[in-house]
């Protein structure tokens, strides 16, 4: 297993595998950021997902590829078919360069060769130091994506992460005013009763 950090320094070697440094509004922003990513890196299927720390589950949000997928927008993904977690909480990003050669457990080595993937990359998208999702490319084909690749990957997976937090704080501001408004018409009912006692 290799271990490339954010400054670049590598450390270990062994099976090729590498770790690198709601509403409709979110899943329009993130069709946008993989179509676009897509003609900036070369793979077969890019997908977004959001990722529930406490459960370790995550929804997809997008998927976009250049044929037929297993892959589903709203889809919910169970934690066992997660790998590379640990590594995307600490904001680096996670390549597998051959699923055939690499030591996955079963149920992700499974899925993969499902959907047709030899190699992927999986970026984190990170809000306020926070792991809130993952950004992930992947390959019919083995082999590692190059470090610009990578680079362009996560440069998209920062902006993608920005403007999901806007989303849902949008969607915050909006659950809030609704509330504030049923508030204000019961109690606006209430003193137009008491008015009338």
């Amino acid at each position: 297993r290799s271990v490339l950090n954010k400054k670049g320094g590598t450390e270990g070697a062994a099976c090729r595998r590498k770790t690198v440094g709601s509403s409709v509004r979110r899943r329009l922003t993130t069709e946008q950021s993989e179509r676009r990513l897509r003609h900036l890196v070369p793979c077969d299927l890019a997908g977004g997902a959001l990722i529930d720390l406490p459960t370790q589950e995550a929804t997809r949000l997008a998927v976009d590829s250049d044929g037929q997928t297993r892959l589903r927008e709203g889809e919910r993904v169970p934690r066992e078919v997660h790998d590379g977690l640990d590594v995307l909480q600490q904001g680096m990003v996670y390549m597998v360069e051959d699923v055939l050669t690499c030591d996955l457990p079963s149920a992700v080595l499974q899925r993969r060769l499902a959907q047709g993937v030899r190699a992927y990359l999986r970026v984190p998208l990170m809000v306020q130091g926070a792991l809130s999702g993952a950004l992930t490319l992947g390959r019919h084909s083995p082999g590692a994506f190059a470090p610009e690749q990578v680079t362009i990957v996560r440069e998209v997976a920062g902006q993608l992460a920005v403007a999901l937090q806007q989303a849902r704080l949008h969607a915050e501001i909006q659950r809030r005013v609704q509330e504030l408004t049923a508030i204000a018409q019961v109690s606006e009912a209430l003193q137009r009763l008491h008015t009338l006692d």
